[in-house]
């Protein structure tokens, strides 16, 4: 189904904080680019097993919403290599460890909801740097050779807020990097605006492209641990993916324009349109600054 690597076309990396993010957020521009035989990784940035001692009791929360596997971390590396195996993606995974694991002088730096989604502890935020600089570096990617995609960090949680200021010191070194919406963090316009006021006084560019929702959703349907995590169900996953990428949509396709003209969005209006007229396109979008 997917062709090889064109000559001399550019390689797409997604930055993924956590073993979904990039299906998540950009499932459907990937599948768009293995369909058209693009070159496609997805480097995993906090995809380690945790430090040795007990865990938190915050940690174990979140095993027991994932199912409580024997190896939660052997899990969902399993969920990711099957997403990526259904178009045929390549995948990096570096050996830190999610926010939940992380430890300063044996203390646990996120032990709360509260601090998860709270600024970066300096000395965690200083190592994570230091290791990723120099794993980026070990890979010998140059910046003529790749397009890079990274978290706008929407919802603010602090992985993928340290990621994102990843990304933009690659950005100061001349790399060429898009942002994505975090989903389904984004979903709220609000929490969405508030991650591209982060950024400072920048000029920014957006682009949105139409995708094959359907792909989409079958890939993110892998990653079966997270599903109860953040959702009722998978109905109510696939809801919310049509309902977020319809959206995008209307700012490129007719019939989804017309729909949030006549019907608005998010409200009963809308829900009575969509049981006549069902969706009409999908789309994901895009953003860069100068």
């Amino acid at each position: 189904m997917f062709d090889s690597m064109k000559p001399q076309s550019r390689q797409h990396i997604y930055f993924s904080p956590h073993l979904d993010d990039a299906i998540y957020s950009c499932g459907g521009r990937i599948f768009r680019q293995r369909s058209h035989g693009e070159a496609v990784t997805v480097l995993n940035f906090l995809a380690g097993h945790p430090t040795e001692g007990r865990l938190t009791p915050f940690a174990q929360q979140y095993h027991n919403m994932w199912g409580n596997a024997s190896d939660p971390i052997a899990l969902r590396l399993g969920e990711d290599s099957r997403a990526l195996g259904l178009w045929e993606v390549q995948a990096i995974y570096w050996g830190t460890s999610d926010a939940i694991y992380r430890k300063v002088n044996q203390e646990a730096v996120y032990p709360d909801l509260s601090a998860l989604f709270g600024p970066p502890h300096p000395e965690d935020a200083k190592a994570l740097m230091r290791f990723w600089k120099n794993a980026w570096h070990d890979l010998g990617f140059f910046p003529e050779q790749v397009h890079l995609y990274a978290p706008l960090a929407a919802g603010n949680h602090v992985d993928h807020v340290l990621v994102r200021e990843f990304a933009k010191w690659l950005k100061q070194q001349g790399w060429q990097v898009w942002f994505y919406e975090d989903f389904p963090h984004a979903y709220d316009t609000t929490t969405l605006q508030k991650a591209l006021t982060e950024f400072g006084e920048v000029q920014w560019h957006c682009f949105t492209e139409l995708i094959d929702v359907k792909e989409k959703v079958k890939a993110m349907c892998m990653y079966e641990s997270q599903i109860s995590m953040m959702f009722a169900d998978r109905e109510d996953m696939e809801k919310r993916v049509k309902d977020f990428t319809a959206e995008r949509a209307a700012a490129i396709h007719w019939g989804e324009r017309l729909r949030k003209l006549l019907a608005g969005s998010g409200g009963r209006r809308e829900r009575i349109w969509r049981r006549f007229f069902g969706y009409r396109a999908h789309a994901e979008r895009y953003w860069s600054y100068s």
